[in-house]
């Protein structure tokens, strides 16, 4: 059974009281989860920490947006494109969070990155390439190819 987000939020507000406490100048990010019986996955749940934006912000993770009936990757950047913050980049099936290679997948990251492009070039939006060897056992030339393949299409 689903719970609410109440705690992610209030641990977001601690956090980000901490950050300005110490003033440390640090956006939070918080990721979308891959599983449905999860929080933070639909969009609905997702859009409660616009109350602490620019400060805090959803850090989307594309696999676990693809993968997830609730949200869905595409419904994911429609609905919540203004509170990006940051993103975790892999591809998979559509079915298992592989953390793939960006060209081994489902994910069409030309169409994805649209929106975003401007944002990455000014730095506003740190993306990680997250490929993870005990899942899409990813080669050295998978990773540089990846690499180069999201340098050709966001800049």
């Amino acid at each position: 059974r689903r719970k609410n987000n109440s705690q992610i939020m209030k641990s977001v507000e601690e956090t980000l009281n901490f950050l300005y406490t110490n003033n440390l100048d640090i956006v939070l990010g918080v990721e979308n989860s891959p599983s449905e019986e999860q929080l933070f996955t639909m969009p609905e749940e997702i859009k409660e920490i616009r109350g602490f934006f620019p400060h805090a912000g959803l850090w989307l993770d594309t696999g676990h947006a693809n993968i997830n009936p609730l949200s869905g990757l595409n419904r994911l950047v429609e609905e919540c494109y203004d509170l990006v913050v940051g993103m975790h980049v892999h591809n998979n099936d559509g079915k298992e969070d592989l953390h793939a290679p960006i060209d081994r997948g489902v994910i069409d990251f030309k169409t994805f990155f649209k929106p975003f492009v401007r944002r990455i070039v000014k730095g506003k939006i740190p993306i990680v390439l997250e490929l993870y060897s005990y899942r899409s056992n990813p080669s050295d030339e998978d990773v540089k190819n990846s690499l180069n393949q999201l340098r050709e299409i966001i800049f």
